[in-house]
């Protein structure tokens, strides 16, 4: 073996829910935050997290109990849809979803540089608002989708980008990172 990424069936329960909202083709990360962060705010349940994914806004809602790993499935599959048609969430509503922190950069796939034109963008912002904690049964619910179909492997060349690696945490790209999303995952480790 060696270390492997937690399956569904290792993550029993819940304390947060996610969406994943996505910058369109050919939009830019300026135009995509400026639609989809007024959406979110708006809702009468506004996320507890919102966080610069490169490519859109991972957005996080604290809950203040523990729920089975389906039902936070439910909540986050409605919550992808809380917006409507003008901010859609994408299919990210699985339980062992990991998201991405600040700090990290953002490799596009091979389907999303090709749909949407993305490159390599830096996951650099993340706000807090503590006071957001919810009960799940206010947030909405949504019916799950069947099973997919095991999507079929194909063997393609390797994808190459012209963006610099970060070459040390003194990277200037770094300094509008805040630390709070790490802050939080170590204190969910202890």
């Amino acid at each position: 073996g060696g270390p492997r990424k937690a399956t569904r069936e290792d993550i029993p329960k819940a304390r947060r829910c996610h969406a994943d909202y996505d910058a369109r083709a050919g939009e830019s990360r300026e135009v995509a935050l400026a639609r989809i962060l007024p959406a979110l705010e708006s809702l009468s349940f506004p996320p507890t997290w919102i966080i610069s994914s490169g490519h859109g806004v991972n957005a996080v809602w604290d809950l203040n109990v523990w729920v089975p790993a389906e039902e936070a499935e439910a909540i986050n599959f409605a919550l992808a849809r809380a917006l409507g048609d003008d901010v859609e969430g994408d299919a990210c509503w699985n339980v062992d979803r990991v998201l991405r922190l600040p700090g990290t950069v953002n490799w596009p796939n091979r389907a999303k540089i090709e749909a949407k034109g993305q490159e390599p963008a830096l996951a650099d912002k993340a706000r807090h608002f503590p006071d957001r904690t919810y009960d799940p049964e206010n947030l909405p619910h949504g019916e799950l989708p069947g099973k997919e179909k095991p999507k079929e492997s194909s063997r393609r060349e390797p994808l190459s980008f012209s963006e610099p690696e970060l070459s040390s945490v003194d990277d200037p790209r770094l300094e509008k990172v805040k630390d709070e999303p790490l802050a939080l995952l170590i204190h969910e480790l202890r």
